[in-house]
């Protein structure tokens, strides 16, 4: 099968987020298993991506296309991709995939894909990964974004993928039909915790007792997080109660 992954941010820009790394496992995996799998990105980073190469580039299998945004200053600040290359090069070679599973929906390169795909006939799905209703950040922008272009994309969609229950409940109330709503989780390499260390071990390290209990963060640094309200929360708690450390 020929898979088309379209995702703003690829591998190596792993400091993006869950986003890129799920994309990159997913499309690995399925040129292991055999697939003919292609990714349309941008060079968009945390600073702009320097390449030797941006096209068909072959990574652990998977061919690679970096368009170039033309500014990251509008990616990094306020989101908006700008891969001015792509919606032709996307018109031209459509024709060539059986699917094409769009990664986040809010994003130009998502109105490009899924306008194409609709106009050739080609099924796409949608995997919002967390982002399905407008809320957090820039509620208006994702606002406006949806009533241009946003509920047309999830309405043409073959599929959208929920990672769990709660967000198949978000994709009902952005008005998708529940019998296009499949949950598919998130998948696993369990060779990556084939390793893991004894019980105990971190305790043990950090000289904490058994009977002291423990506040886990395990995320990436950012405000997106929230861990200001996870530390201001801490005012308000017991401290008897939580009463040895935060460990981020």
């Amino acid at each position: 099968m020929k898979i088309l992954h379209i995702v703003p941010t690829y591998y190596p820009c792993l400091e993006a987020g869950g986003v890129v790394n799920a994309v990159y496992k997913l499309s690995k995996k399925q040129a292991e298993e055999g697939n003919d799998v292609s990714v349309f990105t941008t060079d968009s980073c945390i600073e702009r991506m320097k390449l030797d190469k941006r096209y068909n580039v072959d990574i652990e299998g998977v061919k690679v296309y970096y368009f170039r945004n033309l500014s990251n200053s509008l990616k990094t600040k306020f989101l908006i991709d700008t891969p001015y290359p792509l919606p032709l090069k996307i018109r031209k070679e459509i024709k060539k995939y059986d699917i094409v599973h769009i990664h986040e929906h809010r994003h130009s390169l998502a109105i490009a894909a899924s306008h194409y795909a609709s106009k050739n006939n080609i099924p796409y799905v949608i995997q919002a990964h967390g982002s399905v209703l407008p809320f957090f950040q820039k509620e208006k922008l994702k606002e406006i974004f949806d009533k241009l272009w946003g509920f047309k994309i999830l309405k043409n969609a073959s599929k959208v993928f929920a990672l769990t229950n709660v967000e198949k409940e978000q994709y009902l109330k952005m008005g998708v039909e529940e019998e296009r709503i499949e949950i598919v989780p998130l998948g696993i390499d369990i060779e990556e915790y084939s390793k893991l260390p004894s019980k105990g071990n971190f305790r043990e390290k950090y000289n904490i007792s058994e009977n002291d209990k423990l506040l886990l963060f395990i995320g990436r640094i950012h405000k997106i997080k929230g861990l200001d309200l996870l530390v201001n929360s801490l005012d308000v708690l017991n401290r008897e109660y939580i009463k040895k450390m935060l460990k981020i």
